[in-house]
């Protein structure tokens, strides 16, 4: 469905004026945010860079397709649950990698659009409600995301004796965010991180081709070496733009310079970028972005001396 997309979410402070007057808490869900939409029986289940996923959750998409409506835009989060009933971030990974899914759930916590009305001008509590509504009769994969209660110190210790990972702040008289963010809190020290992928991690191609040729190594000997190394790498890396320098033809015959993340259908979706001047700029967060460059032939990176919080104070 055309125009929707899912808002932000920053890490937030308990000061009332950073989360918002009168804010409702929800769990910060441990799976994967999607938009999932339904137009003409046309399902798609898609997570914030457009990468879908319909066709990896068949018994989601059935239970989409099943909902009342000719056309819905759904905000949620993609969830298995491990073996103590908890979500489970890994363990959807998992499922996922066995492409054995029919447990995973949708667990819903706003309603952007409903049968042609666009529901984002409306306050929460009002969207909350008629998304409720609209569940009530729903196969169970489809979840609906209760409202935490208590205030934000209760609400936090009760999340934290759980073992989870956070919550959400989202002003209830707020309509959705097109050009602000909700906020997230966190239970331990690390701010929540958002931009997870579910895809595999990369597979070495032509790892027979030799790269060095006066030593021998081949790109599977390269992969391997930064297989090794990636835990001391990725922490410096981490965080500023990369530039990659590409070797296709191996280390004797340089090739070009890379600056920018590919076109979607080129790259992976846990592929960063850092935006600068309107271009998206390379970045490197983990393990599989490091590897899948590697695969490219890209055998060394230049990083800048700045992070992207502070572009211009290296």
């Amino acid at each position: 469905m055309r125009g929707y997309r899912l808002c932000d979410i920053l890490p937030g402070s308990a000061d009332e004026a950073d989360l918002g007057a009168s804010p409702s808490f929800d769990l910060a869900w441990d799976g994967h945010r999607v938009l999932a939409t339904v137009e003409a029986s046309r399902v798609r289940i898609a997570s914030a860079d457009g990468q879908p996923w319909q066709a990896l959750f068949p018994a989601l998409e059935v239970a989409l397709r099943r909902l009342p409506v000719r056309r819905v835009a759904l905000e949620g989060h993609l969830v298995a649950l491990d073996a103590a009933g908890r979500p489970s971030f890994d363990e959807l990974s998992r499922m996922v990698e066995a492409r054995d899914t029919k447990e995973a759930l949708l667990v819903v916590w706003d309603l952007l659009h409903l049968d042609g009305e666009d529901m984002r001008d409306k306050p929460l509590e009002e969207r909350r409600s008629r998304l409720a509504q609209l569940l009530k009769e729903s196969r169970h994969q489809l979840v609906l995301s209760e409202p935490l209660s208590g205030d934000l110190d209760q609400v936090l210790a009760s999340v934290r004796a759980l073992g989870m990972r956070g919550i959400v702040a989202r002003p209830k008289a707020a309509p959705y965010p097109t050009t602000d963010a909700w906020r997230s809190l966190a239970c331990g020290a690390q701010a929540i991180a958002w931009a997870r992928s579910l895809s595999p991690p990369p597979v070495v191609t032509n790892a027979d081709k030799v790269l060095f040729p006066r030593d021998g190594y081949r790109k599977r000997d390269i992969v391997a070496y930064y297989r090794d190394v990636a835990p001391l790498l990725l922490p410096h890396m981490a965080g500023r733009p990369i530039v990659a320098q590409r070797w296709p033809d191996g280390i004797d015959d340089f090739t070009w310079y890379q600056h920018r993340v590919p076109p979607r259908r080129h790259a992976p979706d846990y592929l960063e970028s850092i935006p600068i001047d309107g271009d998206r700029r390379l970045a490197v967060r983990d393990e599989r972005s490091l590897l899948w460059l590697v695969n490219q032939a890209a055998l060394t990176f230049h990083g800048w001396a700045s992070r992207a919080e502070h572009l211009d104070e290296p």
